[in-house]
């Protein structure tokens, strides 16, 4: 999710595929091993680099996103946020695509809200 931070769907996903060319499937020791010259050739930001190599770190060091599944929204979103890099909006963007949830909107997300107002035929 932090790829996916204020960018389009489209890039966001173009960096992950150049991720995965470079390591295979992602996992936090495969992404430990990409320098930052690497992580720019795949599309990492210098400051989303730094984020997603905290993430991988607390990862290995056993924060366990399959343990979220069991918690309420609120505790989800208080874990997210802990990590830096991590705000409300990814955290909700988890809660919505990782876990399912349905009733969570993603805090400030004006592209899908402009989006569901046209599905919904709304001015």
């Amino acid at each position: 999710m932090i790829l996916e931070q204020q960018v389009s769907v489209a890039s966001a996903q173009a960096a992950f595929d150049r991720l995965v060319v470079a390591i295979g499937a992602p996992t936090p020791p495969g992404f430990l091993t990409l320098d930052d010259v690497q992580l720019r050739a795949t599309g990492f930001s210098r400051q989303k680099a730094g984020y997603a190599r905290d993430l991988a770190t607390a990862l290995l060091d056993g924060f366990d996103l399959d343990a979220l599944a069991g918690l309420s929204d609120d505790v989800v979103r208080a874990e997210l946020v802990r990590h830096r890099g991590i705000g409300r909006w990814t955290a909700d963007v988890y809660l919505t695509m990782c876990l399912l949830r349905p009733d969570v909107w993603p805090h400030g997300d004006q592209a899908l809200a402009t989006a569901a107002m046209e599905v919904a035929d709304l001015p």
